[in-house]
C-alpha cells in the first residue's frame, strides 16, 4: 500500500488525489460554517425553518461569512434572506 506521501508524488494518482482532498476539504468548511450560522440564527430568531435550512445549505463559504456578520445587525430573519 502507498504511503500518503508516495501517492501525493505519483504523477497519474497525486493530482486526482490532491483535488479530492481539497474539494473535501472545502464541503467540509462549507458544512460547518452552515452549522455555525444556523445556530447563530437560531439563538437571535428561534426557529429556523426547513426552507431556510436548505438554503443556508447551499451557500457558498463566503456567502455563508457575509450571512453571519450580518446576524447581529438584522431585524428579522426574513430580512437576511430578502436579498
Amino acid at each position: 500500500m502507498l504511503s500518503e506521501r508516495e501517492i501525493l508524488k505519483n504523477a497519474v494518482f497525486g493530482p486526482p488525489y490532491r483535488e479530492g482532498r481539497e474539494k473535501g476539504l472545502a464541503e467540509g468548511l462549507a458544512e460547518g460554517q452552515a452549522k455555525i450560522v444556523l445556530l447563530m440564527l437560531e439563538q437571535r430568531f428561534g426557529v429556523v425553518s426547513s426552507n431556510l435550512r436548505k438554503r443556508l445549505k447551499a451557500m457558498k463559504p463566503d456567502e455563508l461569512t457575509r450571512l453571519g456578520l450580518q446576524i447581529a445587525n438584522a431585524g428579522c430573519i426574513e430580512e437576511l434572506f430578502a436579498q
